[in-house]
């Protein structure tokens, strides 16, 4: 990036639109030189060419807030850049059919399940928190709770809906016969009923079960 063509660099002052996107083609590769025209509507253009400018109700010369910025930044993720590849993927996102796949960003830092004991602490203090899909104020996990966390999105799942109920019998299915040469007498086993207690927690983040069970 560079500064005012006096020589000021001017931190503190708004970032206005055609700066902005400025800034993005920079970052992905794109030269102004080879832009047809002059500043600023040259990259004004050339980011609309590539939907930089898309869902931006912004003009030439109007400030940028956090919500545009944040906007811009995730079109630029998923426009070409200089190569002609999506730019996020230059970043190790996965970008199909316009959009970024958010499921490799949480999975590649989601941690779990884990079944939450008396003395359970995190490490970390979460930012955001969900409890059974829904946003909660509360970071407490009570005993027997599933939960995930994503320490570097600093994120909680915490799933507390529970199943209870008993299994009386356990029995084998027929295993396939063993080669000859490993051929022995048949064995059957039976199991006695039995009386468990069993806790059954679902997490939806990942559409996995976590099953324990005690005497």
């Amino acid at each position: 990036m560079n500064g005012y063509t006096d020589g000021s660099f001017r931190p503190n002052n708004a970032v206005t639109l055609e700066e902005a996107c400025t800034a993005v083609l920079k970052l992905m590769g794109y030269k102004m030189t080879d832009l047809s025209g002059a500043f600023p509507n040259a990259q004004l253009n050339k980011a609309s060419e590539i939907g930089l400018r898309a869902g931006l109700d912004r003009r030439q010369g109007e400030a940028m807030n956090y919500e545009d910025c944040a906007v811009l930044l995730y079109n630029a993720l998923t426009a070409n850049n200089a190569s002609g590849s999506a730019y996020g993927t230059t970043l190790g996102f996965t970008v199909s059919n316009g959009q970024v796949d958010g499921s490799t960003i949480l999975l590649s830092s989601l941690e779990g399940p884990f079944v939450a004991s008396e003395s359970t602490v995190l490490p970390f203090v979460p930012a955001s928190v969900y409890r059974n899909d829904k946003v909660s104020g509360s970071a407490e996990l009570n005993k027997y709770d599933v939960y995930y966390y994503s320490e570097s999105l600093k994120t909680l799942w915490v799933y507390t809906r529970r199943a209870a109920g008993r299994i009386t019998e356990v029995s084998p299915r027929p295993a396939p016969p063993l080669p000859s040469r490993w051929q022995a007498r048949p064995i059957r086993w039976a199991v006695r009923p039995l009386l468990l207690r069993c806790l059954l927690s679902t997490a939806a983040v990942s559409a996995r079960w976590s099953l324990f069970c005690w005497a």
